[in-house]
């Protein structure tokens, strides 16, 4: 029968002791687990909110900004939806549970809901057809934004066309034209071209 020493003994019941409270320390939740981040988003100043974003992420990233504004509206014009990057938008820290972490009572998933005030704007705006002007008018559209995606275009034409036949319902946007879809001196350029048949 081997021996051991009171210190070979005392220096495995530190290492045992150490790895069980490790252990339990990872056990609930890991840093490393993924959490859904939500953004929540009003237009008009708080009455209605929408889902705009929704994107699962690592807890490590997440928790940096659990109570904190500066850090969470950094996050939100950095993996937020695209018209909020330039925009000006503030966090609603009096939204229902904004900026913690709120578990699914039915899958027992977390998720952190970041609700965000966008201001908006009147802004001018032309939709010109093989490079002559067919209409004109003002849309609402996040303060600062100095551009806007195709798919907000297609928003505008659609409405547009309603009303307006010379809206052709076959289009492309005209990338010839140096400022289409993009904010100038207040006002927002649509160049689309008849798309070949």
């Amino acid at each position: 029968m081997s021996t051991i020493s009171r210190r070979t003994f005392l220096k495995l019941a530190g290492v045992t002791a150490v790895a069980t409270a490790g252990a339990s320390m990872l056990t609930g939740c890991s840093w490393f687990d993924d959490v859904k981040l939500v953004i929540m988003g009003s237009v008009d100043d708080g009455k209605t909110y929408t889902e705009v974003f929704s994107k699962t992420m690592p807890r490590i990233l997440i928790n940096t900004v659990k109570g904190n504004l500066n850090l969470a509206l950094k996050l939100v014009k950095e993996q937020g939806p695209e018209a909020y990057r330039g925009a000006d938008v503030t966090v609603d820290k009096d939204y229902p549970n904004c900026l913690t972490f709120v578990k699914d009572k039915e899958t027992g998933k977390e998720s952190m809901i970041i609700a965000v005030k966008v201001a908006m704007v009147e802004v001018e705006y032309e939709v010109l057809v093989n490079g002559k002007s067919v209409t004109s008018g003002k849309h609402s559209f996040p303060k600062g934004v100095t551009g806007i995606d195709e798919d907000t275009a297609r928003k505008i034409i659609a409405e547009v066309a309603k009303n307006n036949d010379k809206v052709p319902a076959n289009y492309e946007f005209d990338s010839t034209v140096a400022d289409n879809l993009k904010v100038v001196n207040g006002k927002i350029t649509v160049a689309l071209k008849v798309a070949a048949a």
